[in-house]
């Protein structure tokens, strides 16, 4: 092709590309702002655990010796939050602001991906298939509460659309990226991975494989991995059922999304013609399913962030071959459609309260201790260790009335913060519950979220006046 010819070519595909990727950054920040205003929870606390006063090199090897993810988000998380302070419990609302404000700036990056891979798979059509789709997901207004999800989903997405644009260099660039971000990712590319392989292997032969060399440069994390795996951080005692694959993956999309991506697809259907990207995010799903067989990698509907925008882009590719199958009308009312709808989907299903808020704990505890109605407190190991008991501290609460792990042992007032999801069999604090009730006074649950719950134990019968219902409580 001419250079002329083919300049003009690359204008008029990446001039309007780029005008699809401002129109996904806009929808995709309108959609999520403003941001929750609750304090963290155990993921972001362990973000701020593991990052805040630290060196690159310790937030590296920290990463791989007591989690189960790789270091590239908590290495962002180690830049965006440097040199800012958290102090108290005003400082852990600032630090889950920060680290929502992180992943709202991935998630940004995931809306230009989706309109401009769209864009480039399906023209406007797929564009407008591709951001609905994406936004009418159960996760997706979830996102900024996501920590690494929505910056693995935007990585697996730019890999997905260098792979069917026949960029498998790029590809396995950003693929590489997304396995430092999130090992899902690279379970969902690998399908995309072997195709371009299969395609270019056809032109150039063996050579092709060094198209996949990008893959490298994830050896230096390897035994990190390793190591991972071998110390039991993916948790196989807790693994669910391998089809709990699929029934995330059905239940990501609200019913009208689906029928909506039905009727998309049904032209298609009876011409005979499936476009690509497809089945290729079928392949995904069930390589997905594989690997869990031996493996627990399924642990809840956040894992479906990354696997939202293939399918996502195999809708926008479909509805692009509707238009050139000559639905062009179709294609239009269908995206414009999803992309409606998607919209008010995440914009008006967003979260209405914290599934977990380490500042409501921290509150309640320091209002009880100072106002005298409570003489402890105590926090349930493992989930509360991280940043709550410093900034109970940083309040001037002191030592002797702070207990981490230790369960209650005169029958003074006292405040238990534990986690609800602990198994029966590893859980001492529904017995010390009930020997409470028995020997002392019945306890009261005074607050819960989805995940923890704060329990008021009152002192003896008789031995003094019954304490009042504390301020913020809620039966």
């Amino acid at each position: 092709m001419p250079r002329r010819v083919g300049a003009v070519v690359g204008h008029r595909v990446f001039t309007p590309a780029l005008t699809a990727a401002l129109l996904g950054t806009c929808l995709a920040f309108l959609s999520l702002y403003p941001l929750p205003d609750w304090g963290p929870d155990f993921d972001n606390a362990f973000t701020g655990h593991h990052v805040l006063g630290r060196s690159p090199g310790e937030v590296w090897r920290g990463i791989g010796q007591s989690d189960a993810h790789p270091p590239l988000y908590y290495l962002f998380a180690w830049a965006w939050l440097r040199e800012k302070t958290f102090q108290g419990l005003d400082g852990l609302l600032l630090l889950a602001r920060e680290e929502r404000t992180l992943s709202l700036i991935f998630q940004l990056l995931l809306g230009v991906a989706l309109a401009a891979g769209g864009y480039l798979l399906g023209r406007w059509p797929g564009t407008m298939a591709a951001l609905g789709l994406a936004l009418a997901s159960k996760v997706w207004p979830e996102g900024p509460d996501l920590r690494m999800y929505p910056l693995a989903a935007a990585w697996t997405a730019l890999a997905a659309v260098a792979y069917l644009r026949g960029r498998p260099f790029a590809g396995s660039l950003f693929g590489t990226l997304a396995l430092y971000t999130h090992y899902l990712s690279g379970l969902l590319l690998l399908p995309y991975a072997l195709f371009a392989l299969f395609r270019s292997w056809k032109e150039q032969g063996a050579r092709s494989l060094l198209l996949l060399t990008p893959y490298g440069l994830f050896l230096p994390w390897v035994p990190w991995l390793l190591g991972q795996i071998r110390g039991g951080h993916s948790l196989s005692w807790l693994r669910p059922e391998p089809e709990a694959v699929f029934r995330l993956a059905l239940n990501v999309w609200p019913g009208p999304a689906l029928l909506l991506a039905a009727l998309g697809l049904l032209p298609l259907a009876l011409r005979r013609r499936l476009p690509l990207a497809l089945p290729l995010a079928l392949a995904a799903l069930y390589t997905w399913y594989l690997v869990s067989l031996g493996i627990n990698v399924v642990m809840g509907g956040r894992y479906l962030l990354p696997f939202v925008p293939l399918v996502a882009l195999g809708l926008a590719e479909a509805v692009g071959a509707l238009s050139q199958e000559g639905f062009r009308r179709l294609a239009l009312l269908l995206g414009a459609t999803f992309l409606l709808t998607g919209f008010a989907h995440s914009r008006y299903g967003r979260p209405a309260e914290a599934v977990e808020d380490y500042w409501k704990y921290g509150y309640l505890s320091l209002v009880l201790v100072r106002e005298g109605k409570v003489e402890a407190v105590y926090l349930q190991d493992g989930r509360y260790r991280f940043l709550l008991p410093q900034a109970l501290r940083e309040e001037g609460l002191l030592p002797e009335r702070l207990y981490i792990g230790s369960l209650p042992q005169s029958p003074n007032p006292s405040l238990l913060v534990r986690y609800k999801g602990t198994p029966p069999l590893l859980d001492p604090y529904t017995p010390t519950l009930q020997r409470w009730a028995e020997e002392v006074a019945p306890p009261r649950r005074i607050y819960e979220d989805g995940r923890g719950e704060v329990w008021f134990l009152p002192g003896p019968r008789g031995g003094r006046e019954r304490p009042e219902m504390p301020p913020g409580s809620s039966r």
